[in-house]
């Protein structure tokens, strides 16, 4: 070398840990710098020289008094892949070195623990070869052939062995509060143990090997416990607690999962705390980021929402700290993606879900070819985009056929040995066979099998996703079972009095076996499960699947066991709404197969729970159509219960049931009003931040990519959940005031009874496939119309022919539903009363399709002959209706678009608005152009009667929502939802010369979510609607006849008027005059 160069403390350290960052082989390295540490640790002498505790080799051999081996070897069996004999041999040599103070022997050092070459020196450039000269003993006498082996071992003194003396000179005078040299040390040591902690969880992730994540773990432990200053500290925090989140994905224990997100908080905060740090710019995003992906996983354990809601709004705060060309933002935007779906999962939230299709996508663009971070974002776009598709009623292929697509990219860029890869094939196989359901391709089904098989064969038994991988490939199994069988899909969930007819088809043997091997699939799906949503999934499928088997099979113990299963999940208040109230119903009607509808009571109390629990299914953190959303399949469920009530003596329940079950976001729209102004006479400022928040909650829904076509306020998602939390806590403080601890509660049947009044009888139709039957609430009491004639097949058939027949317009058939319906239902309910002249019907079910006010036999008295029919969707909604009106409006607000455009003209619009105009002098008239969503909602509350002239749409008809076709109903419709928002408290009399108006979706029956319940949502007392499709001559004249008429009499008189005057003219033509409706008061 060309001369002594002086090395400082700092360049020490760096070089060192440098070194140790670099990882060569470890043996060596680690030994000859835990010797040559010797120089900088102060051993416990009580006394003597100080100097002599750091004595090093000189000129003459002589070795220092102590070493620093054995922390060496600690070290060594930790940090080494050295096996059991090897690391005693090391202890024993270097014990011996201690205890006597002789040097090893010289051969040791070249011995296979030690053999590693040279290479590592030029690790630390400038200055390792001196530290090859440091070796032990106590400077016993050793033969010249001995010392001179250990110095070739050791190599040559180097230059600057005079700096390294003078360095021990300065530690001795250290000024005190300097960083001592065992700060170095401990720093050092701290470098070594997180890069070993590092290697060893990277190790894991691509092996899985649980042995090198328990490693991981006590390694990021010992960091920890070294660490001191902020930065080091939160770097070995957080590595702690990815380990520990790892094990608890392995283990789905949560106390673990507890330490690990203890662990996040515990390293954010240590950099917040550590100010000035730069480095905390850097890092706290990426510890936020990973606190996040815990708390979701601890939310799928759980169930809590509120780590959801922690969750997502860690990674965003993370993601706004991080710059656009960040390596890391894809893994970050992915991360909120997961965190946006598992809220579409849980709420059916479907901003939630657009939103995290965009983030996924712009992950997906922003990440390196073949990085773990594009594989992560190209399978979550891909099941992002098969949830969009099930949420869509147009189910585009398109759709599934790009997530498809991704599927394959993404597990074709992913090597087979790494942990991810059964998990991109499970994902693989759940796209297959949603689009087998939607093809029914036997090569999807063939694929969707073999992709299933392997990825649960490479998940290991006590992997928590394999419950999540075999409830995969049970779905594939059932579609096997139903494909081999010749069942129909929804035959699984047909009704006991249906389902018998099935079980001749599992006579084969072959057949018999599927459905085997799909129940034992189950039961391991639930026995691999951990808590939390998943395992309620896997109870769920478990046991429908035993349910199934016992009545296919008339196995009792099948039909026992599923019943255990159903009804422990209902009962689980950590699992999601929705599977329990599956589970409560399937174990009802599971009861009843096995009971042949006899155990009533059992049935009863599951179905009770099940209409208890469904209005959680809507709340009002979802924006309205998500809400009709999640409701959408649950239509008839009160009937049920309310059924078993009345067969078990018990009507009065039975009206409560169905007040609870049915019209779930009309009672939101609603709101009780009669209660919230009594808030305001007694608690006006509860009463004010009610008003504000539920305002707020009726927005519409934005997001943080997406924006309305209008200037109206929106709300977006994270907004809504924020308002969501502030109105449960103000409710429970209503609720606390006196008075007022049933406020917003689902009424009881004296206030039911009460609402029903004097005014004339309501009587409920209820229908179900148990039992249908008449409540008639009169005077105080309820009184029960048995319904024999009237069955719920029976009913459905119908309520399709009459449809069919009102579009052929087949007279005919029409006349003979309607005679039917005489027959079956009003017949035995007005032969019950005593000749009322007003009465308001409850339909439920399909009934809600037919026009109960024109029941009758041709050439006999009908309905409309001997009472004024008015109808509602619920009891409830009376009470608002009935509140104290302001009379007539004389100054109406009419709007009139007799040419939509792209439907066809109705050219008698012009005349009947001609004819209004003249009859209201004072009317406001929006018209063609003007007539456009915002001048209508605008105008709305300046007015409290209406009159619409145009065409209409509803949902039946394969609309998203029901309409009203404006001018511009192609770039902004007016809907359901826009009505629904309004709080028109002074509304009186809405009038719908329209189309379908008053028909819901058939798989929302329970909620009149139709065109008239929305004006009934926005506070009109009186609505008149349509049933079906009319012409536009005879909306002219009913509409004439009935403003005539309602100068002096009700408005449901008026129309009652009015309708039988048509009538009058077409006698032998019901589809002409029956579709005209009256709801409300």
């Amino acid at each position: 070398m060309s001369g002594p160069r002086t090395l400082n403390k700092w360049e020490f350290a760096d070089a060192m840990a440098a070194g140790i960052s670099a990882r060569p082989d470890l043996t060596y390295l680690y030994l000859m710098y835990e010797a040559g540490g010797t120089v900088s640790i102060k051993w416990e002498a009580p006394s003597g020289d100080r100097k002599e505790q750091f004595r090093i080799v000189g000129e003459d051999g002589d070795a220092c008094p102590h070493c620093a081996v054995l922390i060496a070897v600690d070290r060594l069996a930790v940090a080494l892949p050295l096996d059991d004999g090897r690391v005693r041999r090391i202890h024993a040599e270097y014990e011996s070195t201690v205890r006597d103070g002789t040097l090893p022997c010289p051969a040791f050092g070249r011995s296979p623990e030690l053999d590693t070459g040279s290479g590592w020196m030029a690790l630390v450039p400038g200055f390792p070869e001196w530290m090859a000269e440091v070796h032990y003993g106590h400077g016993d006498p050793h033969t010249a052939a001995d010392c001179a082996d250990h110095r070739a071992w050791s190599g040559p003194k180097p230059e600057g062995w005079a700096a390294l003396e003078e360095w021990v000179d300065l530690e001795i005078n250290r000024p005190a509060g300097e960083l001592s040299v065992e700060d170095y040390i401990r720093r050092m040591r701290l470098t070594a143990a997180l890069s070993e902690a590092e290697t060893l969880h990277a190790s894991y992730e691509t092996g899985g090997n649980v042995a090198d994540l328990d490693a991981a773990i006590d390694g990021f432990e010992k960091a920890v416990g070294l660490a001191g200053e902020a930065d080091t500290r939160s770097a070995a925090l957080n590595g702690l607690g990815t380990s520990l989140w790892s094990r608890a994905e392995r283990t789905a224990r949560v106390d673990v999962l507890d330490q690990a997100i203890d662990a996040f908080r515990q390293a954010s905060a240590a950099l917040e705390h550590g100010a000035g740090l730069s480095s905390a710019v850097q890092l706290i995003p990426a510890f936020q980021s990973n606190l996040a992906g815990a708390l979701r996983f601890r939310w799928r354990l759980t169930g809590a929402e509120q780590d959801l809601t922690e969750s997502i709004a860690a990674v965003r705060t993370a993601l706004a700290a991080t710059h656009p060309n960040d390596e890391r933002r894809p893994n970050r935007l992915s991360n909120l993606g997961e965190g946006l779906l598992s809220r579409h999962h849980q709420l059916g939230d479907s901003s939630a879900l657009t939103e995290a299709i965009e983030v996924f996508q712009q992950a997906l663009d922003t990440a390196r070819p073949r990085s773990d971070a594009r594989a992560f974002a190209g399978a979550n776009l891909a099941e992002a985009l098969r949830r969009q598709y099930l949420s869509s009623r147009s189910r585009d292929p398109a759709v599934v056929d790009r997530a498809i697509e991704l599927a394959r990219a993404t597990l074709a860029a992913t090597p087979p040995d790494r942990l991810l890869h059964p998990r991109f094939q499970s994902n693989l196989a759940v796209l297959l066979i949603t689009r087998y359901h939607a093809t029914h391709s036997p090569a999807d089904l063939t694929e969707a099998t073999n992709r299933a098989e392997q990825a649960v064969a490479a998940t290991p038994p006590a992997h928590p996703n394999r419950v999540e991988r075999l409830s995969v490939l049970i779905g594939i199994k059932q579609a096997q079972v139903i494909r081999t069988s010749g069942l129909l899909h929804a035959d699984l969930r047909r009704t006991p009095t249906t389902r018998g007819l099935l079980a001749r088809r599992f006579g084969r043997a072959r057949q018999r076996r599927q459905l085997d091997e799909f129940v034992a699939a189950t039961a391991e799906a639930v026995a691999a499960g951990p808590s939390g949503y998943r395992r309620s999934e896997a109870l769920l499928t478990h046991g429908a699947a035993l349910a199934f088997q016992s009545e296919q099979t008339n196995d009792r113990r099948a039909g026992a066991a599923a019943l255990t299963v159903l009804r422990q999940l209902a009962a689980d208040q950590t699992a999601t709404v929705r599977s329990r109230i599956e589970a409560a119903t399937r174990a009802a009607f599971s009861l009843l197969a096995q009971s042949n509808n006899t155990d009533l009571a059992g049935a009863a109390e599951s179905l009770r729970l099940a209409v208890e629990l469904l209005p959680q299914t809507a709340p009002r953190r979802l924006p309205y159509a998500d809400r009709e959303h999640q409701l959408a399949g649950f239509s008839g469920l009160a009937g049920h219960a309310a059924a078993c009530e009345i067969a078990l003596g018990r009507p009065d329940r039975a009206v409560e049931l169905l007040e609870t079950g049915r019209g779930v976001l009309l009672g939101q729209a609603l709101d009780a009003r009669t209660e919230v102004t009594d808030l305001h006479e007694q608690h006006p400022e509860l009463a004010a931040r009610f008003e504000h928040l539920r305002t707020a909650l009726d927005r519409p829904e934005g997001t943080g990519f997406l924006t309305t076509q209008t200037d109206e306020p929106t709300l977006s998602g994270e907004d809504r959940h924020a308002l969501a939390d502030e109105w449960d806590q103000l409710i429970d403080t209503i609720r606390e005031q006196a008075g007022f601890e049933d406020f917003l509660r689902p009424p009881k049947i004296d206030e039911l009874l009460a609402i029903a009044g004097t005014q004339g009888p309501v009587v409920i139709v209820n229908t179900s496939v148990l039992r249908c039957d008449a409540l008639i609430l009169t005077n105080g009491t309820v009184q029960l119309v048995e319904l024999p004639a009237l069955h719920y097949a029976d009913l459905t058939d119908r309520a399709e022919a009459f449809r069919t027949a009102i579009l052929r317009k087949d007279d005919e058939e029409v006349q003979k539903t309607l005679a039917w319906l005489e027959n079956s239902v009003t017949r035995p309910v007005l032969d019950t009363l005593d000749r009322p002249t007003r009465l308001w019907w409850i339909p439920t079910g399909p009934l809600t399709t037919l026009p109960l006010h024109a029941a009758g036999s041709p050439g006999g008295p009908s309905v409309l002959d001997l009472v004024v029919s008015s109808y509602a969707p619920t009891v409830c909604s009376l009470a608002d209706a009935r509140r104290t009106g302001r009379g007539a409006d004389q100054a109406p607000l009419i709007v009139s678009v007799p040419a939509a455009p792209g439907t066809p003209p109705l050219p008698r619009v012009r005349d009947e608005t001609a004819e209004l105009s003249t009859r209201f002098p004072a009317a406001r008239v929006l018209t063609d152009g003007q007539a456009t969503r915002q001048r209508v909602l605008d105008a709305l509350p300046q007015h409290r009667s209406v009159h619409f002239a145009c065409h209409a749409v509803s949902a039946a008809d394969g609309a998203a929502t029901g309409q009203l076709l404006l001018h511009d109903h192609q770039s902004d419709p007016l809907t359901v939802a826009d009505l629904a928002r309004l709080r028109l408290g002074d509304a009186e009399t809405a009038y719908l010369s329209a189309c379908d108006t008053s028909v819901s979706r058939g798989d929302l029956t329970d909620e009149a979510l139709h065109i008239t319940g929305a004006f009934q949502m926005a506070g009109f007392r009186h609505v008149i609607g349509t049933l079906w499709a009319v012409g536009d001559a005879t909306a002219r004249t009913v509409a004439d006849q009935f403003y005539a008429a309602v100068r002096t009499e009700d408005p449901a008189v008026a129309l009652h008027t009015a309708v039988q005057a048509v009538r009058t003219a077409y006698p032998t033509r019901p589809a002409v005059w029956a579709p005209f409706v009256h709801a409300g008061a």
